[in-house]
Parts: structure tokens; sequence; C-alpha cells
């Protein structure tokens, strides 16, 4: 896992004419995130905290309220948010239930009264129950078409509204 970061908004050599996705811990509510409102600079990208997370990760907003969803793009985001990487092994459609069907756990861990948290040792910490292989390509047999269609669907809904606004 890796934790976003917020390059200095002070310095706008980070912010414009930017290329890089970059989201704030509230654009995580949207599922999947195939569109950024913010875009940073490679030079941002190299001289702060922030990570690049490529499609497919799968990202947690860890602060209020705990939210994943997964990446649509290649994008970094601020440091409420920590990105899991898909590997050979654990893909998104595995990754993304498993983050979701441990918010209730999350959410009884979160510290903090103003704004209520849990941090990103929290997420590394966690024990990613994994079934035999034969198991887990059956089910990615069945579940990849699935968020594969959510995705792409995603994406059209986005060009159909750009072209819309234009």
């Amino acid at each position: 896992t890796a934790l976003g970061g917020t390059p200095s908004t002070s310095n706008p050599a980070f912010w414009e004419n930017g290329s890089i996705n970059w989201l704030s811990s509230g654009e995580i509510s949207s599922f999947p995130i195939v569109s950024a409102q913010q875009k940073i600079t490679h030079e941002a990208l190299e001289k702060s905290t922030t990570s690049l997370w490529h499609q497919g990760s799968v990202l947690i907003s860890i602060t209020r309220y705990i939210r994943p969803t997964i990446l649509g793009i290649d994008s970094c985001a601020n440091q409420s948010v920590v990105g899991v990487q898909e590997s050979r092994q654990l893909k998104k459609s595995y990754l993304y239930p498993y983050f979701v069907s441990k918010v209730p756990h999350y959410l009884s861990l979160r510290t903090g009264n103003q704004q209520p948290h849990i941090n990103k040792e929290t997420i590394d910490s966690s024990w990613i129950l994994v079934p035999p292989d034969n198991i887990l390509s059956k089910y990615y047999d069945t579940a990849k078409p699935i968020y594969d269609l959510i995705l792409n669907n995603a994406r059209q809904t986005q060009e159909l509204k750009q072209l819309r606004d234009w």
C-alpha cells in the first residue's frame, strides 16, 4: 500500500498545466473513478509525497468515511487516501469487495474527534484471506467480466457527459 499526498498549492509549478490526475478524498466516493477534477505536474509528482497509482488499483479514503473504490484511470490522491495496487494474484475484482467488507471494522477503529480516521498501518495490517488458486481462478472467470463492464460503462458515461457539455 501507499499513502497519497498533496503537492504544495502555493507552488504554481506543481499545478499549472498539469497532466497527471490528482484526486481529493471526497472524489473517492465515486465508483469507479474515471475522471479527476484536478491535475498536477510531473514536477509535483517528483517533489512531493503523493503516489501515482495505476488503473485497476483500489483506493481507500481513510478520513471520516471509509470508502473503497476502483481506479479506472492512472491517478495520484491526497494524504487521506491509501492505494492498493493489483498484483498477479490479487486483482481489483477481489480486492475491492474485500475492502468493502472491511469497512464496518475500519469504522470501529477510527480515532480523532474533528476528523475521525484510520491510518495507513491499519490497512497494511489487514490480513487478506486468499483461496486456493483453482478457486480464485474460477472466481476471476466470473467476476472479471463484470468489473470490466462496470469500468467500460463508467468510461462511456464520462465521455457522453463531456460530449454533452461540449
